[in-house]
């Protein structure tokens, strides 16, 4: 029993610090109250020392009225063959902690939308965007401004507008 206990302490001390470093970056942190308070009941515990495997025939299915939590020291890997749906109520935060973030479609686009509120891009350095093989649109109904280093250039239905606060050729 004391071996299992000491891989769920490991684990939440591990949740722990991604979630203080989630919150330094205002993504929301993990439900470590519920975690903690998990350990202090009393439960079910399912231990092995090497690895549990659960398979199905058909369906697999993992309930809880409140919190499921999953927690791996190293990876966490999940493969579907065809369709993935996550749907949330509330709110998707997702945050990395070191080497970055990849989303990539071999196949088909890739749409991104606040269909009821605004969009940002953030970033300290650098943003790219790049078409390899065709053009890029942007498209306002209202207006569009690019502001860089004091200087911006807008453009709406009526005119083309610019200021600088040094001189020089547009």
């Amino acid at each position: 029993m004391q071996p299992a206990i000491s891989l769920l302490k490991s684990a939440q001390e591990q949740m722990e610090a991604i979630s203080a470093d989630a919150q330094t970056a205002t993504a929301s942190p993990a439900d470590l109250q519920a975690q903690i308070s998990l350990l202090q009941q009393n439960l079910t515990l399912l231990s092995a020392p090497k690895g549990i495997a659960l398979s199905s025939g058909e369906h697999l299915q993992m309930s809880a009225s409140d919190n499921l939590i999953a927690t791996a020291g190293k990876n966490a890997d999940v493969s579907v063959a065809k369709n993935f749906f996550i749907g949330v109520g509330n709110t998707l935060s997702i945050f990395v902690r070191k080497l970055g973030m990849k989303l990539i479609a071999n196949q088909g686009s890739i749409t991104v939308q606040a269909q009821n509120d605004l969009m940002e891009l953030l970033a300290r350095k650098a943003i790219t965007i790049t078409s390899t093989e065709d053009e890029i649109k942007i498209t306002a109904k209202k207006r569009i401004t690019l502001n860089a280093g004091g200087s911006y250039i807008t453009l709406d239905e009526n005119r083309i507008g610019s200021s600088q606060e040094r001189r020089g050729n547009i």
